[in-house]
């Protein structure tokens, strides 16, 4: 089961070990992939990605309560959400 990026990585070790495992729970597991969207909320996108390299620097984490998406979390986790938003 996974929520999320975690979402992502239950279906990727479904994949890789389909003999271990008897299903897959998903919630709220969409792809955040810049091109998938439009308007307003590509350009949210598209800042998001160029806003986490610079807290990592700055912060050395995301910080998403102040940002206002998402909580606050460990950079290595946003950039692999930053990773999925570029290149799905």
């Amino acid at each position: 089961m996974g929520h999320s990026l975690g979402g992502h990585y239950a279906a990727m070790a479904a994949g890789l070990y389909p003999q271990r495992i008897d299903g897959v729970i998903l919630v709220a597991t969409g792809s955040p992939w810049r091109e998938a969207f439009s308007g307003a909320m590509r350009n949210k996108v598209r800042f998001l990605i160029g806003v986490i390299p610079v807290c990592d620097l700055l912060l050395g984490y995301y910080p998403g309560a102040r940002i206002g998406f998402g909580g606050n979390e460990a950079r290595s986790v946003m950039d692999d959400w930053r990773v999925l938003a570029r290149s799905n």
